[in-house]
């Protein structure tokens, strides 16, 4: 969701008014802003629904960590509790994404690497062992 910044008066849909394009003028009457604010507004719109390609292509590098509170042992009531296991995708030159999983095993790797990756990419991984079985 994008945060324009600027509140939305209640009962006002911006997708509503759209004919021809965004018009700043109709929307700075409509809205009760300034010309600039909606200005803004139309071009924050405009980036939001810009359609990227999808998948990751070239060289993709693949690495996995735990994200989570530092574990301590204090006490009675140590905090134990397991950390987020996340697996990144990084794009060289490029975009990065990143996915928490619940495992990280093949199945879960390889589900998402043919999810968001795209077929014929260079994939470089560490040496880990739930990458040994990947084709």
């Amino acid at each position: 969701m994008v945060r324009l910044g600027i509140p939305r008066p209640p009962g006002v849909a911006l997708g509503d008014r759209v004919v021809h394009g965004w018009n700043p003028d109709g929307y700075a009457a409509l809205l009760g802003v300034t010309y600039r604010a909606a200005w803004f507004m139309a071009h924050r719109l405009r980036h939001a629904m810009k359609q990227e390609p999808m998948q990751l292509g070239g060289i993709v590098e693949i690495d996995e960590t735990f994200i989570g509170p530092r574990r301590r042992r204090v006490g009675q009531n140590a905090n134990w509790q397991p950390k987020t296991p996340v697996v990144g995708l990084v794009e060289r030159d490029g975009r990065a994404r990143m996915f928490p999983v619940r495992a990280v095993n093949f199945d879960s790797t390889w589900k998402l690497i043919e999810r968001e990756v795209a077929p014929g990419t260079h994939v470089m991984t560490d040496e880990a062992q739930h990458f040994y079985a990947m084709p």
